[in-house]
């Protein structure tokens, strides 16, 4: 049996390969519908923007490096995607601020929409599921910066240079 043909990308040992050929024009093709549909969910609050983003993450890792470098910078979904790459999460505002414009935007649908049962069974199905996707994303929690101590809670007074540079500024 014969594998596809690929080429791994120079310097990047750990970057599936990039697919060519009817593959690598179906993976672009979801890529850009992906990231079509991402941007329509930041602007509608029932359409999550994250599951698509990753996933037009996941088909331009293969189909093309260069699109993929620039969903990476891209201002508005960039940092989301390098948080995920690089730690498997989201932030915690980002969740939360996920999760409150979907309720809102839920809430809002259903004082104003005038909705039949039908539409209303649906929206609240898809509400749920959006809800379920957000709440189960992994948090990063930041952590402090190198020199910086957590704040203490009671026990002994800190010790160091550090330390000793804060008492100084104190007194």
């Amino acid at each position: 049996m014969r594998m596809p043909p690929c080429e791994r990308t120079p310097g990047t040992p750990n970057r599936p390969p990039a697919f060519h050929g009817f593959r690598g024009i179906a993976y672009l093709a979801l890529g850009c519908a992906c990231v079509g549909l991402a941007a329509v969910g930041a602007v509608l609050p029932v359409l999550p923007t994250t599951p698509f983003l990753l996933l037009a993450s996941f088909c331009f890792v293969r189909s093309s490096p260069r699109l993929h470098g620039w969903l990476l910078r891209s201002p508005l979904f960039g940092p989301v995607l390098r948080d995920w790459h690089q730690h498997r999460g989201v932030r915690p505002r980002v969740k939360v601020c996920a999760a409150a414009v979907l309720v809102t935007a839920v809430a809002a649908s259903l004082a104003w929409g005038n909705l039949t049962g039908p539409a209303l069974l649906l929206l609240l199905v898809l509400a749920a599921v959006g809800l379920g996707v957000v709440l189960r994303l992994p948090v990063i929690r930041d952590e402090p910066a190198p020199g910086l101590a957590a704040p203490r809670r009671g026990g002994p007074p800190a010790q160091g240079e550090l330390a000793d540079d804060v008492r100084a500024k104190r007194d």
